[in-house]
C-alpha cells in the first residue's frame, strides 16, 4: 500500500486520474473481458509510473480472476412466496401453459436448516450504482487503509452483496426469495411437495407431468376458472 500510494502521489498531477480513470468508468461496467484487458495495456503505456503499472494491471487480472472464479463456483436458486400470483403465471410461466412446484424446507433438518439460514428475501427499491472504477481507486490505492480482500475493500464487497439482492420496485409482485450455494455440483433439494397445472397447459405435457409427479409422491393441483368464471382457483387432481 505505500508503494501504491507514493505511485498515486507522483502521478496524481500528469492527469492520471482525469485520464486512465475515465478509461475505467468506460469499459469496466462493460462484460467485456478481453477487450479490457488489451485496452488497459494499451492505455497504461501513456502513464510513466512502472509501479502503478503494475498495481492497475495486477489489480485487473485479480479482479477478472475472481469474477471467472464467482461465475463458475455460486449459483442461485429464486422462489417466490405465492403460487396463484396471476402476474407470475402470466410472465414466468408461458401465460399459464406451464406449471409450478410447491416446496416446504424444514428447519428441523440440517440441510434444510442450512438452506433456510442462506435463504434471503428481494428487496425493491433504487439500487446503489457500482461504478468499477471507484473500486479499482479503493482496491488499488486504499487510501483509507481498508481492509482490502483479493483487491477488493471490504465496503465494496457489501454494497455488491447488497446489490445482488435489489430489485427495481416494478417487480415488487415477485416477492422473491434466494438462496446462493457456493458450488454448481448437484445439491439435493428434496423438498417439493405438490406441483400446480397451468390452466392454459396443454394435454401431452400435462399428461406426462401428472404421471411423474405420481411417482414420486407430489400433490397435485389444476388451476381453473371457479363455477362463474370470475377467478381462477386451484383444484386437486385426486
Amino acid at each position: 500500500p505505500e508503494l501504491i500510494s507514493e505511485a498515486f502521489e507522483k502521478t496524481e498531477s500528469s492527469g492520471f486520474d482525469v485520464g486512465l480513470l475515465n478509461f475505467f468508468e468506460k469499459y469496466l461496467d462493460q462484460d467485456t473481458s478481453q477487450m479490457l484487458l488489451a485496452q488497459t495495456k494499451g492505455t497504461l503505456d501513456n502513464v510513466c509510473n512502472d509501479k502503478l503499472k503494475e498495481a492497475v494491471l495486477g489489480w485487473v487480472n485479480n479482479f477478472q480472476d475472481s469474477n471467472r472464479k464467482i461465475r463458475a463456483a455460486l449459483f442461485e436458486l429464486c422462489l417466490a412466496e405465492e403460487g396463484d400470483n396471476d402476474a407470475m403465471w402470466g410472465t414466468y410461466a408461458d401465460n399459464c401453459k406451464g406449471f409450478c412446484i410447491q416446496y416446504e424446507i424444514p428447519p428441523s433438518t440440517v440441510h434444510g436448516a442450512m438452506i433456510l439460514s442462506n435463504l434471503f428475501p428481494i428487496y425493491y427499491g433504487e439500487k446503489e450504482r457500482i461504478r468499477l472504477s471507484d473500486i479499482l481507486r479503493r482496491g488499488v490505492f486504499n487510501l483509507n487503509q481498508e481492509m482490502v480482500v483479493e483487491g477488493i475493500a471490504q465496503s465494496d464487497y457489501e454494497v455488491m452483496h447488497l446489490s445482488s439482492y435489489t430489485k427495481s420496485p416494478i417487480w415488487e409482485f415477485q416477492k422473491e426469495w434466494r438462496v446462493t450455494y457456493g458450488d454448481k455440483n448437484l445439491q439435493p433439494f428434496p423438498y417439493a411437495t405438490a406441483v400446480i397445472l397451468g390452466e392454459r397447459m396443454e394435454e401431452q405435457p400435462k399428461e406426462k407431468l401428472i404421471n411423474l409427479a405420481r411417482e414420486v409422491g407430489l400433490t397435485v393441483y389444476q388451476r381453473k376458472l371457479n363455477t362463474s368464471g370470475s377467478k381462477i382457483i386451484c383444484v386437486e387432481l385426486k
